[in-house]
């Protein structure tokens, strides 16, 4: 029960911050564009790589159930 209440807690606080906050005056430097495309690019490619990963366990378990072998 606790984790649930503290997990409230930080949500309510985040969203205070952003309705209240004041005029940051804040730039975004040339370096800012390139940092959201390496992490575009790397939440793609890592998830094609958990479904490789996942597909592949999925296959081995059915080749273990109908107890058939791969030629590789």
């Amino acid at each position: 029960m606790r984790p649930k209440i503290i997990l409230i807690s930080i949500i309510c606080t985040f969203l205070m911050q952003i309705v209240w906050s004041e005029n940051a005056f804040a730039y975004l430097d040339p370096g800012a564009g390139s940092f959201v495309y390496q992490v575009i690019i790397s939440f793609f490619l890592g998830g094609l790589l958990s479904f490789k990963i996942f597909s592949n366990k999925i296959k081995a378990f059915l080749d273990k159930i109908f107890n058939t072998k791969r030629y590789k």
